[in-house]
Order: structure tokens, then C-alpha cells, then sequence
């Protein structure tokens, strides 16, 4: 039994030893669950603050998303914005050459009118040698005509005592005549020889026979005599019909020597205006318009103006209304296609002396510069004519797609079909800033312009080959036309500014 109590003890000190080795473990286990749960609830903080992360991410994803689109389209406008500046940059290369050329032709004309102005002063002076030998000549004809009077009036008083002798010589033979009779009558009574009756008869007729001779030939002289007075006198009268002849051409060659000074005085001063034109530099030009064409050269044709000193070729209408118009849009006939994108109807395209659009950019920077006045000239079909007129007309920048601003209609019997474009962005078959959300009005009436939703105007539409246009798309101003349906044969609009 001791030796079982032992057993017994020993059993109890080794379980003693067992669940004390077994609590050190639970303590042990109990630290490791604490500390398992204080890494729990780490890892769970951990977890949570990573799930803030992560939402973070996403968000921060997202917004890196949107930002990429946003960047994508971004990127795709400086593109189109690229490409616009490249055809921008490649028209003003063109308009560079364009007016290279010009000004190389400009400076060709302008030596053609110094060589003008050169022969015109050489024939001047030459005519006014002619003139003054002709002026000599006169002179001498007027000399030389009194000279032949003279002789005439002295042929005229030779002839007359001519005639006087020839009378008193008719009656010295009549009374020789007698004198003879007398004489033969005496000798037939007389008793003197017949030998010296004879001989004094003989030398009687032969003085008789003599004198007829003489009288004969002074009557042959007489008479050429007269026939010479009478080509005298003819010739007199052409004399005096040539004289009168010179002095009304001496009168004519002073008019057009007076008329080739004018034009010469004309000339230098258009040459001068010219010349100044071609020497200054554009950064040193003012702002110039198709008024200041208008007082150098008053004709409707195609010239250069400037805007801050960059130049613009535009056409200058100078017979509507008194001129001075900068025409910007022109419809004549169907050669032309007016359904453009965005990036034409920027730059412009056409014939500036036919059908063509200057240009948004253009139209922006004109009218900027200054106050402009708007006319729209209208021919219908029949050849009815409508104009309307507005103040204060300008076109915004592209930023804000050119929008259209004026201030009042003041105006015309075409009219006010602008009232409905107005404070309206201008759009294009691809770009569409009415405010109409679908469809695109551009497309939807073939045109471009600044549509609301749609249009009351749309001069910009499909040109017909009449008035008709069933569908509202072409060039339509319906306060003139009565409606939409009806297509103009013409249009022009045109900018003046405002005095």
C-alpha cells in the first residue's frame, strides 16, 4: 500500500507537473489567441484601411479614365485644330505668293506707266515743236497771203491802165481809120502823082497792119493776164480755206494737248499714290477698306485692304448705293458647291468675281476692326430686285463658332429674314452648333449657316435651276420669297462701314 501510495504521489506530482505545464500552455495559447487577436483585429484595420484604398483606386482609376477620354477628345480637337492650322498656314503660304505676284505685277505696271508717262512727254513735247513750226508756218502762209494780195491789187491796177491804153489805142486806129478815109478821099480829088500816093498808101496800111498786130497781141496778153487773175483768185480762196482749216486744227490740237495734260497730271498722281502703295511695308499700313479704293479707283474689281496691316483680297463693289462695299458672299448660278465643311467655309472658296465665300475668319477680323453695315441684295426669278439692310454687323471669333451679332434692321424691301439667325452659332454638314438637338440643320437643309431651329434665311443652301424648292433647302429669304420653298436667282452680301 505505501509502495501504491508512492506510486499514487508520484502519479499526482507528475499530473501536478502535467497541468502545470498544461497551464503554462493555456497561458501560452491565451497569449497566442490574444496576440492572434490583436493581429486579427490589425489585419481587419489593415483589411479596412486597404478597402479605403482600394475604393480610392477605383475612384482614382475612374477619374483617370475620364480624364483619358476627356484627353483623347481633347486630342482629337488640336488634331482637327492642327489641321486647321496647317491649312490655315498653307493658305496664307499661297496668299504670300498670291501677292508676291501681285506686287511683282503692281511693280511691272507701274515701270509700263512710267514708260506711259515718258512717251506721253515725248509726244507732248514733240507736238508742241509740231505746233510751234505749224504756229511758224501760219505766219509765213499769213505773210506770203498778204504778199499775193498785194500782187493782186498791183495785177489788178496794171490791168486797168492796161485797158485804158488798149481803149486809147482802139481810138488812135479808129482815128487813124478816119484819117485814112479822109486821106483817100483827099488823094482821089488830088492831082499828085499815083507813084507817091502809092507809096504813102504802102506804109499807111503796113502801120495799120502793124498796130492790128500789136492790139492782137496785147488783147492775147490781156487775156492770159485774166485767166491768171481768175487761178490767182482760186487759188487764193484755197489758200484762205486752208488757213481757216489749220486754225480750227491748231484750235483742236490745243484741246487735246490740254485734254493729255489733264490725263498726264492724272496719271503721275495715280503713279505717285501707287508707288507710295508698293514701297510701304504691311506693319506700317493702317486699316484700309474698299471706301479708300473707292477715292483711288472708283471701279467695281479685286483689291487688296488691310487689317492691322495684314492684307485680305476682297471684291469692292463701288455701284451699289454709292460704293464701298466688301462683298463676302455671292450666288450668280449653280458652277459652285456651297454644301462645305467646317474648315472651308473658315478659309473661304470660290471666285471673288463669281460665286464664293470670303471666309469666317476673314468676316471676324473685318468686322472687328471696325462698325460695319450689312446689305443683302436679293433677284428673284423674274427679275424682281429686294435689298435688306443692318447696323452694327459683326461675326464673333472661332471660339464661339462664329456667332452672328447686328444691332438693328434699318431696312429695304427684301425684308427682315435675319431676326431668327440672330445670336446664333454658324454650323456646317460637320459641325453642328444649332440648338436643335437632332437632326443636324446644315445636313438636314444642305447649307451652312446660323441656324436656330431651322431657318428663316439660308443663303448659303442648295442652288436651284428655280424658284422651286419643295423641301426648304435652297437659297431661301422668306420675307421676300414668301416662304421657305422659294429659291433666289441671286444673292450678294456685302459689308460698308459705318461713317
Amino acid at each position: 500500500m505505501v509502495q501504491v501510495n508512492e506510486d499514487q504521489a508520484n502519479l499526482l506530482q507528475h499530473q501536478t507537473m502535467q497541468i502545470s505545464q498544461q497551464n503554462g500552455t493555456i497561458q501560452d495559447m491565451v497569449q497566442v489567441n490574444e496576440d492572434q487577436a490583436n493581429l486579427l483585429q490589425h489585419q481587419t484595420m489593415q483589411i479596412s484601411q486597404q478597402n479605403g484604398t482600394i475604393q480610392d483606386m477605383v475612384q482614382v482609376n475612374k477619374d483617370q479614365a475620364n480624364l483619358l477620354q476627356h484627353q483623347a477628345v481633347h486630342i482629337s480637337k488640336q488634331n482637327g485644330t492642327i489641321q486647321d492650322i496647317v491649312q490655315v498656314n498653307e493658305d496664307q503660304a499661297n496668299l504670300l505668293q498670291h501677292q508676291t505676284m501681285q506686287i511683282s505685277q503692281q511693280n511691272g505696271t507701274i515701270q509700263d506707266m512710267v514708260q506711259v508717262n515718258k512717251d506721253q512727254a515725248n509726244l507732248l513735247q514733240h507736238q508742241t515743236m509740231q505746233i510751234s513750226q505749224q504756229n511758224g508756218t501760219i505766219q509765213d502762209m499769213v505773210q506770203v497771203n498778204k504778199d499775193q494780195a498785194n500782187l493782186l491789187q498791183h495785177q489788178a491796177m496794171q490791168i486797168s491802165q492796161q485797158n485804158g491804153t488798149i481803149q486809147d489805142m482802139v481810138q488812135v486806129n479808129k482815128n487813124q481809120a478816119n484819117l485814112l478815109q479822109h486821106q483817100a478821099m483827099h488823094i482821089s480829088k488830088q492831082n499828085g502823082t499815083k507813084a507817091e500816093m502809092k507809096a504813102e498808101l504802102v506804109e499807111v496800111m503796113q502801120a495799120n497792119k502793124d498796130q492790128a498786130n500789136l492790139v492782137q497781141h496785147q488783147a492775147m496778153h490781156i487775156s492770159k493776164q485774166i485767166g491768171t487773175i481768175s487761178e490767182m483768185k482760186a487759188e487764193h480762196v484755197e489758200v484762205m480755206q486752208a488757213n481757216k482749216d489749220q486754225a480750227n486744227l491748231l484750235q483742236h490740237q490745243k484741246g487735246i494737248i490740254g485734254e493729255l495734260k489733264a490725263g498726264l497730271l492724272n496719271l503721275t498722281t495715280q503713279l505717285s499714290t501707287l508707288t507710295k502703295t508698293v514701297k510701304v511695308p504691311l506693319t506700317e499700313r493702317n486699316d484700309s477698306n474698299c471706301v479708300d479704293w473707292l477715292k483711288l479707283a472708283p471701279q467695281s474689281a479685286i483689291r487688296t485692304v488691310y487689317i492691322s496691316g495684314d492684307p485680305i483680297t476682297v471684291y469692292c463693289d463701288q455701284t451699289t448705293d454709292h460704293g464701298g462695299w466688301i462683298v463676302f458672299q455671292r450666288r450668280q448660278d449653280a458652277s459652285v458647291d456651297f454644301y462645305r465643311d467646317w474648315a472651308q467655309y473658315r478659309n473661304g472658296f470660290g471666285d471673288l468675281e463669281g460665286n464664293f465665300w470670303l471666309g469666317l475668319d476673314k468676316l471676324h477680323k473685318l468686322t472687328t476692326s471696325q462698325r460695319y453695315e450689312l446689305r443683302v441684295d436679293l433677284r428673284k426669278w423674274d427679275g424682281t430686285k429686294g435689298n435688306a439692310t443692318y447696323s452694327g454687323f459683326h461675326v464673333d471669333d472661332v471660339s464661339h463658332n462664329f456667332t452672328l451679332r447686328y444691332d438693328n434692321f434699318t431696312g429695304g424691301n427684301a425684308g427682315d429674314s435675319l431676326y431668327y439667325q440672330r445670336d446664333r452659332q454658324f454650323s456646317t454638314k460637320d459641325r453642328d452648333h444649332d440648338p436643335w438637338l437632332k437632326p443636324n440643320c446644315a445636313q438636314r437643309y444642305h447649307g451652312a449657316w446660323w441656324y436656330q431651329y431651322c431657318h428663316r434665311s439660308n443663303l448659303n443652301g442648295d442652288y436651284k435651276t428655280s424658284s422651286s424648292a419643295p423641301n426648304f433647302d435652297g437659297v431661301s429669304w422668306i420675307t421676300f420669297g414668301g416662304s421657305n420653298a422659294y429659291s433666289m436667282k441671286f444673292t450678294e452680301m456685302k459689308i460698308r462701314p459705318i461713317m
